[in-house]
């Protein structure tokens, strides 16, 4: 995540930029430097993550003209924040210590609660406003693959396996994308996409990994729910990650026609966050390139224009 603020006479300030009108807004200033911004999918409100020490964190949930909705300070050495796609009013924090050692918290935003919650593993993604995803790995067996798990909320003993072997996941609102490298050909890289009832949605996605080290890359992706596009960038062939050179193509899967389209070619992989119209993305490890996905035009923002309004994320596009 970039730096989303910048600095003006002694304080930090997160504005939102208006890329056709050319118009920057301040909605909220810090006395201390941004750590991280977070923005819910539905635009309705944002997660801003500041510190004065490296053992407590300060959490400010604003709306998009910065009301402030709910503060709070969380003893920790780090954070794990995940909102649920649904309900912007629910998110569960993991608050690390310097040890590793960890706190699992609900919060539910519109009514100001936070719940220690006791035997939640850290990187949960949510499944429903009761239940979480999360892969349950044996510490007896050392593997890069695990089973997906939902569990409850309210009773965390209470567990079902999803699925029983994959290699990473993720959730898109109500889509789960399981991530998995088949056995008998491992130089492809397969993406499943899923219902919540856990029915497969389309054929699985199958392109050409790089492997690191003991597992392989997962390049980075964006999912554009109006459209129902998964953009991710891939290689042209596999390798490893220490010898690749061929670049990658940035293609666009569109889940309900079940085609790809080559959006652009030679690109590197970087992270990339798109506009809920999916017409424009920001693309770099800055996000300070824009990308246009219906023309095929790229923008390098300028230096004045990173310098003054490294907010990008927030873009109302």
């Amino acid at each position: 995540m970039p730096n989303t603020g910048f600095k003006h006479e002694g304080t930090y300030q997160l504005a939102t930029y208006q890329l056709y009108e050319g118009k920057s807004q301040v909605i909220f200033t810090s006395q201390s430097p941004f750590n991280n911004v977070l923005i819910h999918d539905n635009k309705e409100l944002i997660l801003i993550h500041t510190s004065e020490n490296s053992h407590s964190a300060k959490l400010d949930f604003i709306d998009l003209v910065g009301d402030v909705k709910f503060s709070t300070a969380v003893d920790s050495y780090e954070i794990a924040a995940e909102w649920n796609k649904e309900n912007p009013d629910l998110l569960m924090l993991t608050a690390f210590f310097e040890d590793w050692s960890y706190d699992s918290l609900q919060f539910d935003i519109g009514h100001n609660s936070i719940q220690k919650k006791e035997e939640i593993e850290p990187f949960i993604k949510w499944f429903d406003e009761e239940h979480i995803l999360v892969q349950e790995w044996d510490p007896e067996k050392p593997s890069v693959f695990a089973p997906l798990v939902k569990q409850s909320l309210s009773n965390p003993q209470n567990k079902e396996t999803l699925l029983e072997h994959l290699y990473r996941f993720d959730v898109f609102s109500n889509i789960v994308m399981a991530i998995d490298v088949d056995d008998v050909n491992s130089e492809q890289i397969n993406y499943h996409f899923y219902d919540s009832a856990l029915e497969e949605l389309v054929p699985p996605i199958q392109v050409p990994n790089l492997t690191q080290y003991t597992d392989w890359l997962i390049p980075y992706y964006e999912y554009i729910e109006k459209e129902k596009i998964f953009l991710t960038f891939v290689p042209k062939h596999h390798g490893s990650t220490d010898t690749y050179t061929g670049g990658f193509q940035l293609i666009a899967y569109n889940l309900q026609k079940e085609n790809a389209v080559t959006m652009f070619d030679n690109m590197e992989n970087k992270p990339i966050s798109c506009s809920p119209n999916g017409k424009l993305c920001l693309y770099g490890f800055q996000l300070e390139e824009l990308i246009n996905l219906e023309t095929g035009e790229r923008f390098v923002l300028s230096p004045e224009e990173k310098e003054e309004k490294e907010e990008e994320i927030i873009t109302a596009i």
